[in-house]
């Protein structure tokens, strides 16, 4: 009797301690590889603002995806986010790009990203053409805007491209007080995004 009390309470302790090891293990997942990688050849983000002097048009010389997924090949399902380096400004005067980087403007050293981030995608009606809800935080400040865009398939995957205005007083984007009173509020901005589906 006693010898079968021994066997079961071992047996007992041996089941606690591997329900103990299951808990206290770490399930491994399998990561999913990206959906697709940025052609950046193919690809660009630039705005253009209107100033009383010298019109500003500039582009970001670096961008890359965040996160993106999508369900199957419905392109409605496509979810994401772009970090773009505000630090790689770029209008064709350094002295420029050197200010837009500085704390009136992008604070580049404290908020290096600009994120964007697609919340959803709704056909408009017409071939290829959605209504991306789209939010853009810049520095601490966020705002959801609904940006008509062409979704087109291509051989290596999709491209998009869309246009939209940006209030820079709503993201603190103010400047110098000279640069205030020549330059308009609104930016627009316009991108290019060549996707290719990841090998």
């Amino acid at each position: 009797m006693k010898l079968k009390r021994a066997i079961l309470g071992l047996a007992f302790g041996a089941t606690i301690s591997t329900a103990a090891y299951a808990q206290n293990t770490p399930i491994q997942t399998q990561v999913a590889p990206p959906l697709f990688a940025i052609d950046p050849a193919q690809s660009f983000v630039q705005f253009f603002v209107n100033a009383r002097l010298t019109n500003v048009k500039g582009i970001f010389k670096q961008f890359y995806i965040g996160t993106i997924a999508q369900s199957g090949d419905d392109i409605s399902t496509l979810r994401g986010t772009l970090l773009i380096d505000t630090a790689s400004v770029f209008t064709r005067e350094k002295k420029r790009d050197d200010h837009l980087k500085a704390n009136d403007f992008f604070w580049s050293e404290k908020f290096p990203n600009a994120i964007a981030t697609v919340k959803d995608v709704k056909p408009a009606g017409t071939p290829d053409l959605y209504n991306v809800t789209l939010s853009l935080r810049i520095r601490d400040k966020e705002k959801d805007f609904i940006v008509p865009a062409t979704i087109t398939r291509s051989a290596t995957g999709l491209i998009a491209n869309g246009k939209f205005i940006v209030d820079r007083t709503y993201y603190d984007l103010n400047g110098e007080y000279l640069a205030n009173k020549i330059m308009d509020d609104e930016a627009e901005i316009t991108f290019r995004l060549a996707l290719n589906k990841a090998k």
